[in-house]
């Protein structure tokens, strides 16, 4: 081993350390808030069944999606997808009538059959989608 390929290895062995022992920053900004009280409106798609093909079924979603990030202002802070339906999370109870009535609205106009529920409280922010937490 030449003297240079030495040198090149120690200074390699040093860089792999020193990222390693650097503990990152962590950033609050890409971080969506954990707990958030509000009023969330809740949406149940009932046109998801057993038998109903992927492609509509990811078009159903897709298209709920779009109406709940709309009633967001595209804060996707404030929303919650599910393969089942989704929610939002809004200020208050004014907004979040409102908003149930546009959803209503705009995903019966294209087809689909929905529920919706509004509730208040202080909701945690999970990545399974299996469940919701409401404390």
């Amino acid at each position: 081993m030449l003297p240079d390929q030495k040198t090149d290895n120690v200074r390699r062995r040093t860089l792999r350390i020193a990222r390693r022992s650097t503990p990152s920053k962590p950033s609050n900004a890409a971080q969506p808030p954990l707990f958030r009280k509000g009023y969330a409106v809740f949406v149940k798609l009932w046109d998801l069944k057993p038998r109903t093909p992927a492609d509509v079924a990811q078009q159903v979603v897709k298209s709920l999606d779009e109406v709940l990030l709309q009633q967001t202002t595209r804060d996707r802070d404030a929303w919650f997808p599910s393969p089942y339906g989704g929610a939002i999370i809004v200020g208050n109870i004014e907004d979040a009538l409102s908003s149930a009535e546009a959803i209503l609205r705009s995903m019966t106009a294209k087809g689909h059959e929905l529920s919706i529920a509004v509730a208040w409280g202080q909701f945690e922010r999970v990545r399974s989608v299996t469940r919701w937490n409401v404390c």
